[in-house]
């Protein structure tokens, strides 16, 4: 096992609460857009008599926004990595 300063181990506990944080935030992202988009195809379903037709346009929005959301979130963590490496390398 690798010896870690406690500097360092101070770092990782004091961005540990951040870090779950974002996940947290990401995760609520994606499961109201999956119920906004798929309460909005019941709900015009509904209305218009077309059962399952909008139910399904609906949930292929939401899983269309689920990967522009990730796709965001791996380009900052992308961003954010390199950045590192170059801190490093200077």
């Amino acid at each position: 096992m690798a010896n870690i300063s406690p500097e360092q181990k101070q770092k990782t506990i004091r961005q540990s609460p951040k870090t779950g944080n974002e996940y947290m935030q990401l995760g609520i992202q994606i499961g109201t857009s999956f119920i906004a988009f798929i309460g909005l195809g019941y709900w015009l379903d509904r209305m218009w008599h077309t059962k399952p037709w909008f139910l399904l346009i609906g949930a292929a929005f939401a899983m269309l926004s689920m990967v522009v959301l990730l796709y965001k979130v791996w380009k900052q963590l992308d961003a954010n990595q390199e950045k590192k490496t170059k801190d490093q390398v200077s």
